[in-house]
């Protein structure tokens, strides 16, 4: 049988000064009750202990009190929109080698199989946020490919910025993911359902009677 045992995540966040304009989270870190909120690239990045599916919404409502704390104290006036999965950056945010740092590293395609190539530099101020999930379950029970292309079936259309904004082409297309030794990391979203996550906790739970009920007969 199919089971999620447990649900994480690592979302970008475009933070924005009090002027409302892209600013740099490069110096930013913190580590408060199982939440980590850090710089990558310029973007702010967090992560947390991973909850069960029943316990995911709740969690992610206390973790983002966490980071809206870690982001006010980072810069007077600093915050965020949830869903904002883009931005055009000053050139005053750029300055630093760590503005133009590419740190990902390859990651698969869920309908060739293949592996990705990994980002060419940077050759604007665009930077782009992702909200991807991580699926701790038995490898054995699914193929990681085979849950890929159903969340991109149930959960990426719901995406208001899928294929809205050029992250859609490298980091948001359709099928990404990276195996994991738990489960999978899904990649073709965006921060947008940090809004309201137990919309994860449907998908998944609905993705999860559907395999049990396909391949199981349960």
């Amino acid at each position: 049988m199919f089971k999620i045992n447990l649900i994480g995540s690592d979302p970008e966040l475009v933070l924005l000064d009090s002027s409302g304009n892209p600013t740099s989270a490069i110096g930013l870190y913190t580590h408060h009750d199982g939440v980590k909120v850090y710089s990558d690239n310029v973007l702010a990045e967090f992560s947390h202990t991973p909850f069960p599916p029943k316990e995911f919404a709740e969690g992610m409502t206390a973790a983002m009190g966490t980071v809206q704390q870690a982001v006010s104290d980072f810069q007077p006036g600093c915050h965020y929109t949830i869903g904002q999965c883009e931005g055009l950056y000053p050139k005053n945010q750029l300055c630093t080698p760590e503005a133009h740092a590419i740190g990902c590293a390859p990651f698969q395609n869920a309908y060739n199989l293949g592996v990705n190539r990994t980002p060419t530099p940077y050759m604007n101020n665009f930077r782009y946020a992702g909200g991807h999930i991580h699926i701790a379950y038995d490898l054995d029970t699914l193929p990681p490919h085979l849950l890929i292309q159903l969340l991109d079936e149930r959960l990426l259309p719901l995406d208001p910025n899928h294929n809205q904004t050029p992250r859609s082409d490298f980091y948001g297309a359709e099928g990404s993911f990276r195996f994991k030794p738990y489960g999978v990391e899904y990649r073709a979203v965006s921060n947008w359902w940090l809004a309201n996550p137990q919309i994860v906790v449907d998908v998944l739970a609905d993705i999860e009677l559907h395999v049990n009920k396909t391949y199981y007969g349960a």
